[in-house]
């Protein structure tokens, strides 16, 4: 019944809103305080199409895990991300298949004359129950006039996302940060060197004694974290965001 209530109170606010000329303000209004944290549909699966204010992808973030497990704070807007007609929803499950290309759309809320950076990477590695190699860095463009991305400085080429058979549901996350200015030197790298990556890259030498070159891209692209790299080259606030499941499908 208090549902019910706060329903037709929305209602009431938008109609005496929308005869003000007030519409979009009133809708922005009902999202934020009314739909999202009392009816949840962010909640509801798939994501809700129409749910991208800041409080329901803060929300969705936090349901998966993303925050804490990549972000210590969610970003305030959705990116919008496509992969053909298929949109990614906040946590909605992809293919392997469906994902292997870059995506067709990427687009976000931009200032004039800013650059932005692109990350794009798996928290669960190797798997969701062992992200002891947290996390793997799958894309990464610097220096992005809007939203513009092949005018950007490609760091790492787009590797679609490849989980191992019996590794679970891994979180494939988007991510864009605005620069405080243009990045001219770029470590490939953000920089870490703790106990569990220099294991980890002992296997990895073991594992591919005779191509060094496979051996140093794994090397660089496991234990890396968006935050540490937007730390170590000065970008600025996280701006948006979005993420899709997959797992191991036979491809």
């Amino acid at each position: 019944m208090m549902i019910l209530q706060y329903y037709l109170l929305a209602s009431i606010i938008f109609a005496s809103n929308l005869a003000q000329g007030q519409s979009i303000a009133a809708l922005d209004w009902i999202q934020d305080r009314i739909l999202c944290p009392l009816f949840e549909i962010c909640h509801q699966e798939p994501a809700h199409l129409t749910c991208t204010t800041s409080n329901c992808v803060a929300l969705k973030f936090i349901e998966f895990g993303i925050v804490p497990d990549v972000l210590q704070k969610a970003p305030p807007e959705m990116l919008k991300v496509q992969y053909g007609s298929k949109e990614v929803q906040l946590g909605n499950n992809m293919t392997v298949a469906e994902t292997t290309y870059m995506p067709t759309v990427l687009s976000w809320t931009t200032e004039p004359n800013m650059l932005y950076t692109l990350m794009f990477s798996d928290p669960d590695a190797p798997s969701d129950q062992d992200a002891s190699a947290r996390s793997a860095r799958h894309w990464l463009v610097t220096n992005i006039p809007g939203i513009d991305i092949a005018r950007g400085n490609t760091i790492r080429p787009y590797f679609g996302p490849g989980p191992p058979a019996g590794s679970g549901f891994h979180r494939y996350n988007f991510l864009v940060y605005k620069q405080n200015g243009r990045i001219t030197a770029t470590d490939a790298t953000d920089g870490y060197n703790g106990p569990d990556k220099v294991r980890t890259c002992q296997l990895i030498d073991e594992a591919f004694p005779n191509d060094p070159m496979r051996a140093a891209r794994l090397k660089d692209n496991l234990h890396w974290s968006p935050e540490r790299f937007a730390a170590k080259n000065g970008l600025g606030e996280l701006v948006a965001g979005n993420f899709f499941r997959a797992q191991f499908d036979g491809i």
